[in-house]
């Protein structure tokens, strides 16, 4: 899950920056990795079996996992190594894989040529987004706190608390033994079943018969990433967190949260909408309009589910974006950052969202980010609309689209 991992990622930083601290979370150890195998078990939405070693500067695992989302139950099986140099992922159904560049020294090397003053708001950048995220997410405030030992797979480990997420890590070595956690609708729980002191060097061998996708300009990772590490280092990013903080804070405590039966509610009509019913009615210039059925997608009143109707919205952006991409060439990966929905008023039929693409002036500021950077925002525009032409809800949403550093 893509998603989850940046998530972990920022949780991580956040657990990694202690108050005070300047040293940089993205240099690597120059000691081995410690020498382990590690077998798990998955739980909640995505269920399935995994296994993880490291020894030496390497570490990889393979998973397979099924679940339920978008109204598609698929079962995948993945491949993955990390070393020094490279990061190589691989679809083993698909028979597909990317050999990348590791992006951890090109980030490191960034956050070095940082100030003082840059390391700072750095520190403070990633607690406050990771408070955003953890509140966003069901569950309680972001606070990062130590909550106890336990002894998993025979092995002792201490469970941390991060809003909604849960880490136990162990005592002796920076080995998972726990992760759970929920987000974007999706409840997931991975949990160690055997651990040996050794290292399954076979694990290293990349997969037979797969197709390979390298990306391995290290320059422009070094520019992707001193990009990167200069924008979570800037005053901009702290003053929009501070005012999106004040902002919380003035709405009031619980005020627009969901209740636990909207959550429900939305969370079981993500799982369900069928992405393959959401039809492409037409593309016309400088748009694209999506519609969606009511049947599969009726909440207990009769009425379109307001999940789906955000599922909707938000493909329609995406598909906008992934459209122009591909027309001019281009096969960067299209990410939502966040979004603002309204809902104006129930709808009773089938859904056409309207995603209409932004002003030129946008789309220059776009392109140049992407081609300078490796990566573009651009924020777009959904209009909601039922059968008789009535607007029934809108969307805006900020999109992030990368090229893999």
């Amino acid at each position: 899950m893509r998603h989850s991992s940046s998530i972990a990622l920022l949780l991580t930083l956040a657990a990694a920056l202690p108050a005070g601290a300047q040293w940089n979370p993205f240099k690597l150890p120059n000691r081995a990795l410690p020498a382990y195998t590690v077998e798990y078990s998955y739980g909640g939405d995505m269920t399935g079996t995994g296994r993880s070693t490291s020894g030496g500067d390497k570490m990889a695992s393979r998973t397979t996992m099924t679940g339920k989302f978008f109204g598609k139950t698929s079962t995948t099986s993945s491949w993955s190594l990390t070393d020094p140099e490279v990061i190589w992922n691989a679809d083993l159904d698909k028979k597909k894989g990317t050999k990348m560049v590791n992006p951890l020294p090109s980030m490191a090397k960034a956050y070095d040529e940082l100030d003082g003053a840059g390391k700072a708001r750095f520190q403070e950048n990633i607690q406050s987004m990771a408070a955003f995220v953890t509140r966003a997410m069901p569950g309680t405030p972001f606070e990062g706190k130590t909550t106890g030992t336990k002894t998993i797979a025979g092995e002792s480990c201490t469970m941390k608390q991060f809003g909604a997420f849960t880490f136990c890590t162990m005592d002796k070595a920076p080995v998972a033994l726990y992760s759970a956690g929920s987000m974007l609708c999706v409840n997931f729980e991975q949990t160690a079943t055997s651990v040996a002191r050794t290292t399954d060097a076979t694990m290293f061998d990349p997969p037979a018969d797969i197709k390979w996708t390298e990306d391995l300009d290290r320059a422009r990772a070094d520019s992707s990433a001193r990009a990167w590490i200069k924008q979570l280092a800037s005053k901009e990013l702290a003053d929009s967190l501070a005012a999106a903080k004040a902002k919380a804070k003035e709405a009031g405590a619980g005020e627009g949260e969901m209740t636990p039966e909207q959550q429900k509610q939305m969370c079981d009509a993500l799982k369900n909408f069928d992405l393959g019913k959401a039809m492409v009615v037409s593309a016309p210039p400088g748009g694209l309009v999506l519609q969606m059925p009511l049947a599969p997608n009726r909440n207990h009143k009769g009425t379109a589910f307001a999940g789906s109707l955000s599922a909707l919205t938000t493909l329609a952006g995406w598909s906008l974006l992934w459209l122009a991409l591909r027309e001019a060439g281009d096969h960067a990966h299209v990410v939502i950052q966040d979004s603002t929905m309204r809902y104006l008023r129930p709808v009773h039929s089938d859904a056409l969202a309207t995603a209409e693409a932004p002003d030129e002036a946008a789309m220059d500021h776009f392109w140049a980010g992407l081609r300078r950077h490796g990566r573009g925002r651009v924020t777009v525009e959904v209009v909601v609309r039922d059968v008789a032409g009535g607007e029934v809800a809108a969307m805006t949403g900020r999109y992030v689209v990368h090229r893999a550093v």
